[in-house]
């Protein structure tokens, strides 16, 4: 069986080895991971890429990673895993038809199963291609409680607010208006655009930024924090919320799906657009060692549903139903 990624990025929170590790958790015979040569979506790159991929034609093989057009090189036993439909989806009438068609409509119609990693993603997924419904399955991300769970640190005594990620999506720039003038800390992991650091010095927020960190420095980042807070405003999945509930710190993040599906009762749910709202529930975990504490057992209730052992178990039976096709 053959899990293919695109071409190897500097992405703190990457696909590639969120899969990885899921590999190492599955009871299969033989899994090879393959990276394809070139990276990005040139036709060129394109292009190369599938001539690539068609020495795999006809094995069973499993793509994931915004690669979605290598699918027909690879024949009828492939497995493609969608993790959101409209971060890919960008640009003009032309560009984004172009996107539907290579990279949802005609994969579609190779594929044996497509996996999506929540019923908000598999709702979006059937509005590019209902034709496809019998295909589709969830399941969700894994999180590696054992991972996470090692090595702690002992948080800072100034309160120290973490945020994953610097799109437009992550919302920042409302959460740094919601956090001014509050006498915090924050780890942001993700690059600054000139915008972003602008606001920040105007707003004079105390900032430690990071970028391309392998993952471990990620983790200790969450642990030598005492909050995420993430009331982004589209995700397909969320895995910072798991991150967080599994190493033990509380979360804030927004009353939308997926977000708000996947955190259980192990956060507290605000109005992403609302800086009041975002700011009101900073302070009221702030103020409440009580409610720290106590979001922070439903957290760790709450990721046991996403154990990558459970999650590997699913993959697994999927690999071997396909083969056996």
């Amino acid at each position: 069986m053959n899990l293919i990624f695109r071409k190897k990025s500097n992405s703190a929170f990457s696909i590639e080895e969120l899969f990885q590790k899921l590999t190492i958790s599955i009871n299969y015979s033989e899994i090879n991971t393959v990276e394809l040569p070139y990276n990005g979506a040139s036709i060129k790159a394109i292009i190369l890429n599938f001539l690539f991929c068609l020495k795999f034609k006809n094995t069973l093989n499993h793509v994931t990673g915004d690669i979605h057009y290598i699918i027909p090189a690879l024949g009828k036993k492939t497995i493609l895993t969608i993790h959101d439909v409209y971060s890919i989806i960008k640009g003009n009438f032309i560009k984004k038809t172009l996107i539907k068609i290579f990279w949802f409509w005609i994969p579609s119609l190779y594929v044996k199963k497509i996996t999506v990693i929540s019923e908000f993603t598999k709702k979006e997924v059937l509005e590019i291609i209902p034709w496809a419904q019998e295909k589709i399955i969830v399941i969700p991300n894994p999180i590696d409680l054992e991972l996470c769970r090692s090595n702690f640190i002992k948080k800072k005594k100034t309160f120290t607010l973490l945020i994953i990620g610097t799109k437009e999506n992550k919302n920042i720039e409302r959460i740094f208006e919601s956090v001014k003038e509050l006498d915090l800390e924050i780890n942001l992991i993700g690059k600054l655009s000139d915008n972003q650091q602008k606001l920040v010095n105007s707003l004079k927020l105390n900032i430690n930024n990071f970028y391309n960190l392998p993952y471990n420095k990620v983790l200790e980042l969450y642990n030598t924090s005492n909050l995420l807070c993430f009331p982004s405003t589209y995700e397909g999945f969320g895995m910072p919320i798991l991150e967080a509930q599994a190493i033990g710190i509380p979360v804030i993040t927004s009353n939308l799906s997926p977000m708000k599906d996947i955190t259980g009762e192990g956060a507290l749910l605000v109005d992403p657009y609302s800086i009041k709202n975002i700011r009101e529930c900073i302070i009221k975990i702030i103020n409440s060692p009580m409610l720290q504490e106590e979001l922070i057992i439903k957290g760790k209730e709450n990721v046991l549903r996403y154990d990558i052992h459970a999650i590997a178990k699913q993959y697994e039976n999927l690999y071997k139903e396909i083969e056996n096709v």
